[in-house]
């Protein structure tokens, strides 16, 4: 709106008298005056102990509107889809891959075993990888994903370098990603209506040499929009696009709105919480779980991903594991209350 304001005085100003040319400065006040322009800052993100609660949406019609000042962004036609999902922020201390990221304060369990490992300092927020049972993404030089304080304007330009492992396959990864606040207004979403709201626009482009695969580009654009005081996003869209050859070999889009965020003083994973480890470690005939104090349900996976062996287990019960093949395993064990714990079991 201030923009067309502008181009009208600037165009057309010889023909107005000063009456109008005042009306016009006062019609130009009020547009700001209506869209705030807000400011986010570090206080205002995600915390160690916080839980969120999204919803997912169907994604036929992914389109994150018009970037720009004094926007009205409407998406109160999103269609949910599937169950809500719940996200966990834990300390590192006691997620199953934190010595790859020795850096991280904070960290996002996402579904059942997915982590993703976050660096808060005074004025940035740091991505540095995330990891599965089967994948990796371990970043040497992290993303810089929020720079506070945030508002319309703000821009980074960052790189990255790291690797990625799928499976057994491991290669190298460099690439660059921007940070923008592109735009600011009101939203509704079927959680709904907030004023005053920042869209931070995420564009992260990554170049992975992996063996026997060979060179794939991922981009990955991120719509967050942010509400000051709410914490978590209340509207987030994602496509995520993979190349390989020059073609599109892969294409994901997901869409999200908020639901509610909760404070858990007791977080899924703490530094104090019991660690299970399997012995003997390498074994070839049968295995325990030391620290195991109730009972659980065990599943083992090769390192392509393939369940090969699910079981009820208790306390100091053997596990046979004799019909396993020579190689690498991902063992998790999920207790009613617990998240789950994942142990690295070779077999001979």
């Amino acid at each position: 709106m201030e923009n067309n304001y502008k181009k009208l005085i600037f165009k057309d100003i010889n023909h107005f008298n000063m009456q109008k040319i005042i009306f016009t400065a006062l019609l130009s006040l009020a547009a700001n005056t209506i869209f705030a322009q807000p400011i986010v800052t570090n206080t205002d993100l995600l915390k160690v102990g916080d839980v969120v609660i999204t919803q997912p949406c169907a994604t036929a019609t992914f389109t994150p509107g018009s970037a720009g000042a004094g926007q009205s962004w409407d998406f109160s036609q999103l269609q949910s889809e599937g169950p809500e999902d719940t996200t966990f922020y834990m300390p590192p201390a006691g997620t199953p891959y934190a010595a790859n990221f020795p850096s991280s304060n904070i960290v996002a369990q996402f579904g059942s075993d997915g982590y993703g490992y976050y660096q808060v300092t005074a004025d940035k927020l740091f991505f540095w990888g995330q990891a599965d049972p089967t994948s990796n993404l371990i970043l040497s030089n992290p993303a810089t994903y929020f720079k506070s304080p945030a508002t319309y304007g703000t821009f980074v330009l960052d790189t990255i370098a790291g690797s990625v492992g799928l499976g057994v396959l491991t290669g190298a990864l460099v690439g660059n990603v921007f940070f923008e606040g592109d735009g600011y207004g009101t939203l509704q979403t079927p959680g709904g209506q907030y004023t005053d709201v920042l869209r931070i626009k995420t564009v992260t482009v990554g170049v992975a040499t992996v063996p026997f695969l060979g060179t794939i580009t991922d981009s990955v654009f991120n719509y967050s929009w942010y509400k000051v005081g709410v914490k978590s996003p209340v509207l987030e869209m994602i496509e995520d696009t993979q190349w390989s050859n020059g073609m599109v070999a892969d294409r994901k889009r997901y869409v999200n709105f908020f639901r509610s965020i909760t404070t858990n003083t007791e977080a899924p994973v703490t530094p104090e919480a019991q660690i299970i480890q399997v012995f003997p470690n390498p074994a070839d005939d049968r295995v325990q779980f030391k620290g195991l104090e109730k009972p659980a349900y065990l599943r083992i996976q090769n390192a392509a991903g393939q369940i090969l062996l699910t079981e009820h287990i208790a306390p100091n019960d053997p596990v046979s594991i004799k019909n396993l093949a020579a190689g690498m395993y991902i063992c998790t064990i999920s207790s009613p209350g617990d998240s789950p714990q994942f142990v690295k079991l070779i077999v001979r």
